[in-house]
């Protein structure tokens, strides 16, 4: 599995063939996989053939779970595309990325 507009698509139920919202979640992927590495503290290579030929010791190779941690980014920032619900009682929502990620930190 890669983390790419196919991938996004299929856990945003939304049709292969539909190409209205194409620059978006491309955009959102990008943001997705900058976080993920940002959160880790080290390099992320979501592919095998990204990897240098000599990894560093931080050097990570995305597995299942940091492929769905990044799907599951994807699916919450298209479905939640302003920063601030109104009308609505106010409560931060347990993300699974955390846990998901968690332990692959470099702290």
């Amino acid at each position: 599995m890669e983390l790419n507009l196919d991938s996004a698509k299929q856990q945003l139920n939304i049709p292969s063939g539909d190409r209205s919202d194409d620059a978006h979640i491309n955009n959102l992927i990008a943001a997705a996989k900058a976080y993920i590495k940002t959160y880790l503290g080290r390099p992320v290579y979501w592919c095998e053939s990204e990897l240098p030929d000599s990894p560093g010791d931080l050097d990570f190779l995305a597995d299942a779970d940091t492929m769905l941690a990044g799907l599951m980014l994807i699916s919450h920032w298209y479905l939640n595309r302003e920063s601030v619900v109104t009308g609505t009682i106010a409560k931060e929502m347990p993300l699974a990325t955390a846990e998901l990620l968690n332990p692959h930190r470099i702290l």
